[in-house]
């Protein structure tokens, strides 16, 4: 009866013990920098939770850097167009091939605040990252602010062929909102709604108030919009839409 007890015991610590050393030696494979370790899940107890936690954990884990490696890229690209337009200019001026007159140097100009504003980006990513960016809130008008925004967008907007309009509801209250990162929100939309908007198409910036204590800001466009497969996954962090939609 002992020694069938302790055959029984044994048994029982291995089945305990072999899950734990299975989620130890991929916690330290992850740790190393392998995210596409699983473990396998053995059962429904405690210990299956947790290997069904850590597998979920290292899924989100290497999308994120799999997102994250392809804003890089995505960026890396963004800033290597100005660069290289602002260096091939300069060196034609000097060569004689284009003339330093105003013309040139105002395109100049545009791609010089264009790099500005990809850096800017960049630097905006990294507060985030570190958690250092400070939102300087204040009571304003969402309706002014969309109606500032989109004005932004207007001759791009009538150049493109494209309707672009401003309804905010009447009467509504102010909202307690950082004004420059709303709208970057909104510039980010806008930009998108009006590279994704056909010439004949319309673009509807709205402001209600769907509650008494909520306010919507809404930006609908008539494009082909985000597949649905993909829809679950736009507000995952690194996540594009695949790179053809997002050219």
């Amino acid at each position: 009866a002992a020694l069938l007890a302790l055959a029984i015991g044994l048994l029982a610590v291995r089945r305990l013990t072999n899950p734990v050393a299975e989620l130890t030696r991929a916690a330290e494979r992850a740790g190393a920098g392998d995210l596409g370790v699983r473990v396998v899940v053995h059962g429904r107890d405690e210990i299956a939770r947790l290997a069904e936690t850590f597998n979920r954990m290292t899924t989100t884990l290497r999308d994120q850097e799999e997102g994250r490696q392809r804003m890089v890229a995505d960026s890396a690209h963004e800033l290597r167009t100005p660069v290289s337009l602002i260096q091939g200019t300069v060196e034609a001026m000097l060569d004689g091939v284009y003339p330093s007159d105003r013309a040139t140097l105002e395109g100049l100009h545009e791609e010089t605040l264009r790099l500005s504003r990809l850096v800017e980006d960049l630097n905006e990513l990294s507060r985030l990252e570190s958690g250092t960016l400070v939102l300087e809130r204040e009571d304003a008008d969402l309706g002014d602010i969309a109606r500032v925004e989109a004005g932004r967008f207007a001759t791009r907007a009538a150049e493109k062929g494209v309707g672009l309009t401003v309804e905010p509801a009447a009467a509504l209250p102010s909202a307690t909102v950082d004004r420059r990162r709303i709208g970057q929100v909104m510039a980010n939309l806008l930009g998108n709604a009006l590279r994704h908007t056909p010439a004949g198409g319309a673009i509807v910036v709205r402001v209600d108030a769907p509650r008494p204590d909520r306010l919507r800001l809404a930006v609908e466009d008539s494009g082909p919009g985000i597949p649905e497969a993909e829809r679950g996954k736009v507000f995952e962090r690194y996540y594009r839409v695949d790179g053809a939609r997002a050219a």
